[in-house]
């Protein structure tokens, strides 16, 4: 008798602590999350900070992260968003750190920018248009 009854009061205790979340209002826990990433809804279309690698003829490719900020992808968009911040000459300064560290052909650049896009558009073709561009600092080689 006793092992059923711990064969029953066991799976109740574990379905109890993955549901009691939902009774009670708890700030965050699994499985129910009120991490506002999660919990909230958020606009399909919104402001991104980037730079960029443009080549002679037009075509723009991300620069990576590490070449940003020596770091991790939140880290360079962190660099990046407070540069913006700092205004343009702290732009253009960053600009010219990022050309430094590239080796780029003549007639290239590197931009940095703030684009309007729509997320489920650029999901689904990285290549696509921003709805809107701001070029906050440009940096041509000289080489």
């Amino acid at each position: 008798m006793r092992g059923r009854a711990a064969a029953y009061l066991l799976p109740a205790l574990l379905v109890g602590t993955v549901f009691a979340p939902a009774v009670w209002d708890l700030d965050d826990s699994y499985p129910l999350s009120t991490y506002p990433m999660f919990s909230r809804y958020r606009e399909p279309i919104a402001w991104v900070v980037r730079a960029l690698r443009v080549e002679a003829d037009g075509r723009a490719t991300p620069v990576a992260p590490a070449v940003i900020a020596e770091g991790e992808p939140m880290q360079a968009i962190v660099t990046l968003k407070r540069t913006f911040r700092r205004g343009r000459r702290a732009s253009q300064e960053l600009c010219r750190e990022i050309l430094a560290r590239l080796e780029l052909g003549p007639d290239e650049a590197i931009e940095l920018r703030r684009d309007y896009i729509d997320a489920r558009e650029h999901f689904a073709d990285p290549g696509a248009k921003a709805k809107r561009t701001r070029l906050v600092a440009r940096c041509e080689s000289s080489r």
